[in-house]
């Protein structure tokens, strides 16, 4: 099977993009690559390789009119947020994601939980993003209520909470340090829009051995076990949310205990060589 994969670098892409090209030395494919945004190139490149799959990773970067003009049998689609709208995968065969309960099944073979950050890397904790508490991302309307009242409860309270997000006023990130930002938190806390899916910020947090403090899903718990691998509370119960991170901010041991667990869990079943293994694989088994 001959593959030709293409990603943009945008944020953080780009290490895993490296990590993605590390896996692919242990995969029997033949592989050529492109990184980049000058498009005409790219599908220059793909055009004289002539593959059986053009093989994309990320996000919308890459023109859906233009798929056309690909010479390759079969186009595969891996991304790195939690959706995709429907439109964007209209062009595509198969396609994977961290969250599969947010992209129209319709369009999948098999969706993926996709393990995005820092799983193969060294991060050191750093004292200048030190926090008790941290939050990366979007989390949506009711998120958003949430991190805003824990937000001006925690902090009359002395906690020291983190929050990196268009809302709170950070809206260009400096990916290259949100590693750290995650590793020098001692919870990572986590709200979902819906019942079925799943944010890579638990692969990201769980990557550096941060403990997890989400709202319960059922897609978390098909991933992780509540009480052994992260700490779960009812959605939108904010009350029970700050409890448990008091409780938690005062038992380091417990913490650090349920932090290890969650990061041996996704580092024996979800790292990105065993992913992609499966993303292969099912494009070889694609009729």
């Amino acid at each position: 099977m001959k593959i030709f994969l293409w990603g943009d670098t945008r944020h953080y892409h780009k290490s895993l993009l490296e990590d993605i090209l590390h896996a692919f030395d242990s995969i029997n494919v033949e592989l050529d690559y492109e990184f980049g945004l000058d498009i005409d190139h790219v599908i220059k490149r793909a055009n004289q390789y002539d593959p059986d799959w053009f093989f994309v990773l990320g996000g919308k970067k890459f023109p859906r009119e233009r798929f056309k003009e690909i010479k390759a049998k079969k186009f595969a689609r891996w991304l790195f947020g939690q959706s995709l709208p429907k439109i964007f995968l209209k062009e595509i065969d198969l396609a994977s994601c961290v969250n599969p309960g947010a992209v129209c099944r319709s369009v999948f073979l098999e969706p993926h939980y996709i393990p995005t950050l820092f799983f193969n890397r060294d991060v050191s904790f750093n004292p200048e993003y030190a926090t008790d508490v941290s939050f990366v991302g979007w989390a949506g309307h009711q998120g958003k209520d949430i991190y805003e009242k824990t937000k001006r409860n925690l902090c009359l309270e002395s906690k020291k909470v983190t929050y990196w997000n268009q809302v709170w006023g950070r809206d260009e990130y400096d990916w290259s340090i949100v590693a750290q930002v995650h590793k020098s938190a001692k919870i990572g806390l986590n709200v979902t829009h819906r019942d079925n899916e799943i944010n890579m910020r638990v692969f990201e947090y769980a990557g550096v051995g941060t403990m997890i403090l989400s709202d319960h899903n059922t897609a978390m718990n098909d991933l992780l076990e509540p009480g052994k691998h992260y700490i779960g509370f009812e959605k939108g119960n904010i009350k029970e949310m700050e409890e448990k991170i008091d409780y938690y901010l005062k038992h380091e041991e417990e913490r650090e205990r349920i932090a290890l667990n969650a990061h041996r869990q996704l580092m024996a079943n979800h790292t990105t060589e065993l992913m992609l293994q499966r993303a292969i694989y099912n494009m070889s088994q694609f009729r």
